[in-house]
């Protein structure tokens, strides 16, 4: 976070410096290309992140893209110090962490690719949400993409009530430290939560929920969401009209998802083309619709024409990678023979076109690594036995064959058309396109080894990110042993540290319900929970050897 000197509170009660899988660039590149326009190369930019916290959002995006530059300012002295320290201990030479408000950047700065700027915008006063938007318009490169988290309405307006009525009880511990006024805040939500128990009217239910959700959130999330001078949503068409002031232009959401509205009931669609004939016109009743409360809008330079006539041509520059598996052992590729693929979480997407069904195999294979489109083309079409082995791993080529097979086109087309629908039903969660995908390991070696700042950030972090930017929250179990994945330690001689660590009472392990207490029982616990971790660790992204 970031702004002027009312966020000071944020060396008072520090807030969590987290990775954001939503602002990476690469992301963000894609979403661009996908529009239609020319964004910077992940591997060769120049981002610049308002409000970075201690930098665990860009340390990782650094060390993964070594080629690229990043900066990072914020206002919270501490937290900007905290970085710095932990920077000292890193093997990253593009990456700078500056004690700085947003008001301090001007022209001078320079040109950046990609400008971040997530939980800041709502929080701060009118003078520095204007220097926010000046900065996007002066130091956005040409062809650069800025991301920008902000809360809407209508969404907002329950939950507003609920913040103003934190604020008024605030009143009378303004003088009392961060952590007695939190402690108030939350004895007032009981007390409120208490008061609606019971009730099942319209104020009650929404109040109940709200209070549900506000119950399970951190200390500093209430203290710097709810107890703060500035939280002030706005309408997404308000929002658009400052970037209009600005000569900037609304380009997308980071969440794809919330753009289309082929989702929605044909009547509902139908009527919304009546009333909403532009983009800005269907986003804000998208937002009437949903009830939104929070948006990642993506921005670029007013002169640009984004098109989102998407056709399956859009993706087929990019990389593919998706976590779901089939559901059947052995796949039938027979055409309207009906196969799953699913997901951990229950998600699951069905299919009966043979080369679907074969892209789906190729990329359930190959996960967690991405698989290039033509690449991922040629090898369903081997699957299902119509491309000869002549042609190569790319499915390129000038041979006859290829030039006369009528179901080339359009099997190439159904595979890409399928994809693009998926990522509009179920954006990252079901498919995620990469132009350039990140390099690790999916096997665990003899030593394996986690990026240096995945190891630092594990002692402190109650999540890390792994090579893909993707968020794992960490047990004590993963504390203890992510610092020790620096390709010097076997599994005997982890076991053999973690043990240690079990005798002095920092790891707690049980079976069936009761506590190990015992060296020989946890012995073989502690080597199974090895194996299974680092098995974890692989298949997440985190090794790169």
């Amino acid at each position: 976070m970031s702004g002027t000197a009312s966020t000071t509170s944020y060396d008072e009660l520090i807030y969590p410096s987290l990775a954001f899988p939503q602002t990476h660039p690469d992301l963000l590149g894609m979403l661009g290309t996908l529009f239609g326009l020319n964004p910077a190369p992940t591997d060769n930019c120049r981002v610049l992140e308002l409000g970075c916290a201690s930098g665990a959002n860009l340390m990782p995006l650094a060390y993964a893209w070594p080629n690229s530059t990043f900066l990072g300012i914020d206002y919270a002295a501490k937290q900007v110090e905290q970085g710095n320290n932990r920077l000292k201990q890193l093997p990253l030479r593009n990456l700078e962490l500056r004690h700085a408000s947003i008001l301090d950047v001007n022209k001078d700065w320079g040109k950046f690719d990609y400008i971040l700027c997530h939980g800041v915008y709502s929080w701060v006063p009118v003078e520095v949400q204007e220097a926010i938007l000046r900065i996007y318009r002066e130091n956005l490169a040409e062809h650069g993409i800025g991301y920008i988290s902000y809360n809407v309405l209508p969404g907002w307006h329950m939950r507003g009530m609920i913040r103003e009525m934190m604020c008024y009880h605030d009143t009378w511990h303004m003088n009392s430290p961060p952590l007695e006024r939190v402690k108030q805040a939350r004895a007032l939500l009981q007390f409120l939560g208490n008061s609606v128990k019971n009730q099942q009217t319209p104020y009650g239910l929404l109040l109940k929920q709200e209070l549900e959700v506000l119950s399970k959130v951190n200390d500093s999330y209430i203290f710097h969401e709810h107890l703060e001078e500035h939280n002030d949503p706005i309408y997404f068409f308000e929002f658009n009209e400052r970037l209009v002031k600005h000569n900037l232009r609304f380009l997308g959401e980071a969440d794809f998802r919330m753009m289309v509205h082929e989702n929605l009931p044909q009547e509902t669609r139908e009527q919304l083309a009546k009333v909403a004939p532009n983009l800005i016109q269907m986003e804000q009743y998208l937002d009437f619709l949903s009830n939104r409360m929070f948006r990642q809008s993506l921005v670029c330079h007013e002169e640009h024409r984004p098109s989102y006539n998407l056709t399956p041509e859009r993706i087929m520059s990019f990389q593919v990678v998706t976590a779901l598996k089939p559901e059947s052992k052995t796949v039938n590729f027979a055409r309207n023979v009906q196969e799953s693929f699913g997901l951990p979480n229950g998600m699951k997407i069905s299919s009966g076109e043979p080369i679907v069904k074969a892209g789906m195999t190729v990329l359930a294979e190959a996960f967690p690594n991405a698989v290039p489109f033509a690449e991922l083309f040629a090898r369903a079409r081997k699957k299902l036995g119509n491309v000869r082995s002549d042609l190569g791993s790319s499915g390129t080529g000038n041979n006859s064959a290829q030039e006369t097979d009528p179901s080339l086109e359009r099997d190439r087309n159904e595979l890409a058309g399928t994809l693009l629908k998926l990522y509009s039903i179920g954006g990252c969660g079901l498919i995620e396109f990469w132009r350039s995908y990140p390099k690790f390991v999916t096997r665990v070696s003899d030593k394996p080894v986690a990026s240096p700042v995945a190891r630092l950030l594990a002692q402190e972090n109650q999540s890390i990110a792994t090579m893909r930017h993707q968020c794992i929250m960490l047990n004590e179990l993963d504390r203890q042993l992510i610092p020790m994945l620096d390709g010097t330690h076997t599994q005997l001689a982890m076991q053999s540290k973690l043990l240690e660590a079990f005798n002095k009472g920092q790891i707690n392990l049980a079976r069936a319900g009761q506590p190990i207490k015992e060296e020989h029982k946890a012995r073989p616990i502690l080597r199974d929970l090895i194996d299974q971790q680092l098995t974890r660790y692989a298949e997440s992204a985190l090794l790169i050897g």
